[in-house]
Order: structure tokens, then sequence, then C-alpha cells
């Protein structure tokens, strides 16, 4: 399992989102931290190569 580092107020940030969103971002935070990919996740624009994924519709 790879370690997961919260920067800010990431964590507390999202723990204000309806439980749905903390459900999904904790199940694909869990999933890459497995080194898999959440069906919902996609590389986010503008990092380039950095490997940068978004989850969401």
């Amino acid at each position: 399992m790879k370690p997961l580092f919260w920067v800010a107020s990431s964590k507390k940030d999202l723990l204000k989102m309806p439980e749905q969103v903390v459900d999904l971002v904790g199940y694909a935070l869990y999933l890459a931290q497995s080194g898999l990919k959440h069906p919902q996740a996609k590389a986010l624009t503008g990092f380039g190569s950095a490997g940068v994924l978004e989850v969401g519709d």
C-alpha cells in the first residue's frame, strides 16, 4: 500500500462534502494506493506527464 499524504486543508475540505462524495473519493484513493485506478478516474490536463488524476462524472 502506497502512503497517502494530505496537503494543507484537503482532508478537512473533503470531509465537508456529502457522504457520497467522501465515499467515492475515499475508495478512489484506496485504489490508487493499491496501484489500481477507479473507473471514474481520468487524467487531469495541464500537468504534463505528472500522472495527476481526477475523479468525477
